[in-house]
């Protein structure tokens, strides 16, 4: 699902009562490095804000218990990460000079976003 700033999020409520987001990062004010996800959990106990990856959060959403929404949720999760390489590859275009952080970055998603579980319909 994506808010109304644009931001792409996954939303999970366990069984726990733990509720973890996974919000994708990509603005223009980030560093290459700190384009990605994140998790935040709230609700019965806390987890502090952590990057994770595209394949960490794929395997989280695995273990849950999410029956046919683990699809879809997948789905969001490759939108959202092709969101954050398109917004890399922007920056790509934009700059004159070669930036060794992004092109990093931009190998590391791809290889995320590669990582995550195949659609079957």
């Amino acid at each position: 699902m994506t808010d109304i700033d644009g931001l792409t999020k996954i939303t999970v409520l366990a069984e726990d009562g733990v509720r973890f987001r996974y919000l994708s990062m990509r603005g223009d004010e980030l560093t290459a490095p700190e384009v990605g996800w994140v998790l935040i959990g709230d609700g019965t106990h806390t987890v502090p804000p952590q990057a994770v990856s595209a394949q960490e959060v794929a395997d989280d959403l695995a273990t849950m218990s999410l029956g046919d929404d683990l699809a879809w949720m997948l789905e969001i999760l490759r939108a959202g990460t092709e969101e954050m390489l398109e917004a890399l590859l922007t920056r790509t275009s934009i700059n004159t000079v070669t930036d060794p952080a992004i092109d990093k970055r931009i190998s590391e998603l791809r290889a995320e976003l590669a990582s995550i579980p195949p659609r079957h319909d």
